[in-house]
């Protein structure tokens, strides 16, 4: 995970030498949406873990306690303990990836519907005319009436 956080990091400040100054800016401002909504949801997390763990354990004695503390505070109980936080910590990452990559499509679809800024006339193109009206053409003759014919 480490390696690709680095390799992720020097293919951002790479591409940030090749973008403009609006999108360098662009780039800045979505790195602290997303540091913003990490530790929204670390924060989040970690209570509702302190509370899931609290619900679990409540009927505990103070002996079971005591038994898992030291478990804990063990090479395996501290093998355990970090591949949960790691577990937990990408899945935090995902999640706050996810949530920041909705918020800027959101920011750039409304970026992209709004309506056109105005245009002078000058930069305009021609407004179509409709074509000539064809010359009017006089109403056609209603024929007389035919007498009837004597006998």
């Amino acid at each position: 995970m480490a390696a690709l956080k680095t390799a992720a990091n020097g293919w951002n400040l790479g591409i940030q030498h090749v973008i403009s100054e609006r999108g360098r800016e662009r780039v800045r401002q979505i790195e602290r949406v997303l540091s913003f909504y990490r530790a929204q949801l670390r924060d989040v997390v970690s209570e509702d873990t302190l509370r899931e763990m609290m619900y679990v354990y409540r009927e505990a004695t103070d002996t079971e306690l005591r038994s898992y503390a030291e478990f804990l505070e063990s090479d395996g109980g501290k093998w355990f303990s970090g591949t949960v936080f790691k577990g937990q910590e990408a899945f935090l990452e995902k999640a706050a990836d996810k949530v920041a990559q909705d918020y800027v499509n959101s920011i750039e679809q409304k970026q992209t519907t709004r309506p056109p800024s105005k245009v002078s006339d000058a930069d305009k193109p021609p407004t179509p005319q409709p074509p000539p009206a064809a010359p009017a053409r006089p109403a056609p003759a209603v024929p007389a009436p035919v007498p009837p014919a004597k006998k």
